[in-house]
């Protein structure tokens, strides 16, 4: 069995990491199968990558080799060479997709791509309720992670608090960006705490948002101790990891917009994976994975993270290990093994549609007006309700 996979981006997305290359090498290494990473570009190498990876699907490809398409929504050549492949391929067909991309991107290639598609992996609940008037099996995957190369141990004076992600690489951040849910509900529920703490936040990069966080922890009077440091290389796990088992508490909070409700809790896991309990809010798939004070603490605003975090520095040493086991014990839902048995068996599940042809432009026109429109789609009229 031969997948190939086509991503969106290279391996500096976290979402290409985690739901493509880590579970595909995972399976090339365990399982014996062959495997082919195509990355977008225009470098000699990528281009040539991607024409051998079109041929062999084109020429070669048997019904039991996959072709997954991984969250790719331009326009020009890669998905014009997709769309070409798509409709004559024998292979099975996955459109796979971690992130309400119609608030970032056009939604038309993406909705297209997923018409050709044999069937649908999501990475949250809400992305499988919003797709599902395509017609077209879907399977709930969360993304998955590697077992930890470090693990949270003892307790630190003083309470270390922690946060990983992409915090604002734009000046002009889209409201839903998780630098506003750090500033909104974060920040002020650390304001005069009764007691002192360390704060990391790896993520920040932009000179204006380092002088905004650290003019406000110069402002509390020396009660939070601020960290900002940076990660050269994003796959280097065992740096992150090593940096998240220095926390008491990690956070998942998030802005209220439906961009954020189809997210796969991803921040959570990666604290859970470390034993490091989570504060997060109702939003995306966090209640699946964050269980209040087993997990750690599902709030709503910024005064509830406070009374969860004066809570949790008050637990004794046993309680604080109680929840560091049950994070551990809950990160084996989502580790590798676990994300690779659920691939395999929702390809052995899904049912197979046949793509349209080439020559059936009127029902194929039909079909993307009626996707395009609000009625037709959920996940369209969130785009346009924005």
């Amino acid at each position: 069995m031969t997948i190939i996979a086509f991503c969106y981006s290279d391996s500096r997305s976290a979402s290409v990491r985690y739901r493509v290359k880590a579970p595909l090498l995972w399976m090339r290494r365990h399982q014996g199968l062959r495997v082919q990473l195509v990355y977008p570009g225009y470098t000699l190498r990528r281009i040539w990558c991607a024409l051998r990876a079109y041929i062999f699907g084109r020429f070669i490809a048997k019904p039991e080799d996959v072709i997954l398409i991984h969250k790719v929504y331009s326009r020009g050549w890669y998905f014009g060479m997709l769309t070409n492949l798509l409709r004559h391929t024998r292979a099975h067909i996955i459109y796979d997709i971690d992130d309400a991309e119609w608030h970032r991107n056009a939604p038309e290639s993406m909705l297209q791509l997923m018409q050709l598609s044999h069937c649908i992996h999501v990475g949250s609940t809400p992305l499988q309720a919003h797709l599902r008037s395509l017609g077209k099996p879907i399977a709930h995957l969360t993304s998955c992670l590697h077992p930890p190369h470090s693990l949270c141990e003892g307790t630190r004076s003083p309470l270390h608090i922690g946060w990983i992600g992409g915090y604002n690489s734009h000046a002009d951040a889209p409201s839903f960006a998780h630098k506003f849910a750090i500033l909104e509900h974060l920040l002020p529920a650390l304001n005069d705490l009764p007691f002192a703490i360390d704060l990391t936040l790896i993520g920040p990069v932009l000179d204006e948002d380092i002088r905004e966080l650290r003019d406000w922890a110069s402002n509390c009077r020396g009660q939070v101790r601020l960290h900002l440091p940076r990660i050269a290389d994003w796959e280097n796990e065992s740096e992150i990891d090593a940096h998240i088992a220095q926390w008491d508490l990690g956070i998942a909070l998030m802005i209220d917009h439906p961009f954020n409700h189809a997210k796969s809790a991803f921040k959570a896991k990666q604290c859970m994976n470390c034993g490091v309990p989570v504060i997060g809010n109702r939003i995306g798939d966090n209640e699946l994975f964050i269980h209040n004070h087993k997990t750690g603490y599902v709030v709503e605003d910024a005064t509830a993270v406070r009374q969860a975090i004066l809570h949790h520095s008050g637990l004794s040493q046993s309680q604080r290990q109680a929840m560091r086991a049950a994070c551990i014990a809950q990160s084996r839902t989502f580790h590798m093994d676990v994300y690779v048995q659920k691939f395999s068996a929702a390809i052995s599940a899904s049912t197979r549609t046949a793509p349209p042809t080439e020559t059936d432009d009127q029902a194929h026109n039909s079909m993307s007006h009626a996707m395009l429109g609000a009625a037709a789609n959920p996940c369209i009229a969130l785009h346009q309700r924005t």
